[in-house]
């Protein structure tokens, strides 16, 4: 932060985003976007655009449409410099960003020194730097989620604490992997809540392939990097290969299909399921309803910590620059003015972190139990991971905010990844009628919002959980599951 800007601490909010988004319009390379002529008449779906703008070489396409382990062996092999697929994914970056404001942070010079210096090395010696040599990360999760999915990146780290990897992942069409707390790095990642230890926030791959997200999987928990030397959360246990045993076996997937008791999916959400449910089955895998207990009850428990733990650290900083509070905030907002600030009393805290523990242990339990027939414990579960396929835009900030289907396995702590299934079709989508109830307020406001036209051709993408520390196993299954999903014609 430069001198200029360190004065604006203390100013409107708005005086320092004016700062912030010109540092960011002149970092963008002027020969990197696309003509004004082509932005009159864009197609509501601009994630196609890299292609069909004409704006990108042959060779930059080739690159930007290639998944991160196969960029990698051809870096490796000299095919493509780092420099080459730098330049290819920031211009598609770039352009991402003209069509979608994604981006905070354009760092191009310092992203072409690196790769400048990577490509010097294996000139130099033959060999190349670690696991990730030539490839290229990007950033937070919303953003990166529209990055990856207009091939900007390869490879995207987003932060979860409530869903905020899985949630961009599945509005983007992408895998994205939330996983167990512990199981990799966050030393020196800033959080929301800073200092709240109720519902911990993770660091996890996203991306258009699984193979990818794989890949990251195996790289950072690597004996080679071994993370737990630098970070005390870190647990040191390196990524493992074929947990299901034994392997090829059929699987044991519980399902949660159509609503959690409380918020009921958008019909998409419903047909993906079904879809993955039929795929699956016929695949000779078993398929079972699993109920949702008590899920309801743990999403208001994980947004009523973060009104609790979070209230003063959002209002102290909005108010402070004068910032408004979207209608989705306000709960933060009430929290605070009810004395939710200063010191947490410890009977408070005390009680919260008792029923966390009871939901942990009862679901725990809940999920051993499925291994008393006899046929082995459930392997994993399929559950929406949005009752939306994408929302429009603003809707959950004014209107409906829900994280309830997310929001869940970050109060118990498993592991969760996204995977596509179809998109939303017009022609098979219908509004619910007259004769369906809904479950609650939220429920009725968030089924009046579906609109066949409006949501046509956005990604179905659903989400799969595994119990605490069995990160490895439900990247497994996911695997299992596109393959069946691929094999019926489904799968994006």
């Amino acid at each position: 932060m430069g001198e200029s800007e360190q004065l604006l601490t203390d100013r409107h909010y708005k005086e320092i985003a004016k700062v912030a988004q010109k540092r960011r319009a002149d970092a963008l390379p002027i020969e990197y976007l696309l003509p004004e002529e082509y932005l009159k008449n864009l197609p509501q779906n601009v994630t196609n655009v890299p292609r069909s703008s004409g704006h990108f070489t042959h060779d930059e396409l080739e690159i930007i449409e290639t998944n991160a382990e196969d960029i990698l062996q051809k870096v490796r092999e000299r095919v493509w410099t780092s420099i080459e697929v730098t330049k290819a994914f920031s211009k598609a970056a770039v352009i991402a960003h003209q069509l979608t404001n994604c981006l905070t942070e354009i760092l191009i010079p310092e992203a072409l020194k690196r790769a400048e210096f990577l490509d010097d090395y294996l000139s130099k010696t033959g060999n190349v730097i670690g696991p990730l040599h030539g490839t290229t990360s990007g950033g937070s999760s919303g953003g990166e989620g529209v990055l990856l999915a207009m091939r900007g990146s390869p490879l995207g780290i987003g932060t979860d604490i409530g869903g905020s990897i899985r949630i961009p992942s599945a509005f983007n069409g992408l895998f994205g992997l939330k996983p167990t707390f512990g199981r990799f790095p966050i030393y020196g990642a800033r959080s929301g809540i800073s200092g709240q230890d109720f519902i911990y926030s993770n660091n996890g791959p996203m991306s258009k392939s699984l193979s990818t997200l794989q890949l990251y999987c195996k790289a950072v928990l690597s004996h080679e990097l071994s993370p737990w030397i630098y970070d005390p959360k870190c647990l040191p246990i390196p990524w493992l290969e074929n947990t299901i045993h034994p392997a090829g076996r059929k699987l044991r997937i519980g399902i949660i299909s159509d609503n959690d008791g409380e918020i009921s999916v958008h019909p998409p959400i419903a047909r993906g399921l079904a879809l993955t449910k039929q795929a699956l089955e016929a695949a000779g895998h078993e398929v079972f309803e699993w109920e949702p207990i008590n899920h309801p009850e743990m999403a208001r428990e994980m947004n009523n910590s973060f009104y609790t733990l979070g209230g003063a650290a959002i209002l102290e900083l909005t108010r402070k620059h004068d910032e408004p509070v979207f209608e989705s905030m306000k709960n933060y907002e009430f929290a605070y003015d009810q004395g939710e600030h200063g010191t947490l009393g410890p009977t408070k805290l005390r009680e919260m972190i008792i029923r966390r523990n009871a939901y942990q242990k009862e679901y725990l339990d809940r999920w051993t139990a499925t291994g008393a027939d006899g046929k082995g414990v459930m392997d994993a579960i399929i559950t929406p991971a949005s009752p939306w396929t994408a929302p429009r835009l603003g809707v959950t900030q004014t209107d409906v905010f829900c994280v309830n289907f997310t929001g869940v396995w970050n109060l118990l702590d498993y592991p969760a990844c996204t995977f596509p299934v179809t998109f939303a079709d017009k022609g098979v989508d219908r509004k619910r009628g007259s004769e369906w109830r809904p479950l609650s307020e939220k429920d009725r406001k968030l089924q009046e919002d579906f609109d066949e036209e409006f949501y046509h051709g956005t990604p179905v993408v659903l989400q799969c959980v595994g119990r605490r520390a069995e990160d490895e196993k439900v990247l497994e299954v996911v695997g299992v599951v596109s393959e069946v999903l691929k094999g019926a014609g489904l799968g994006l």
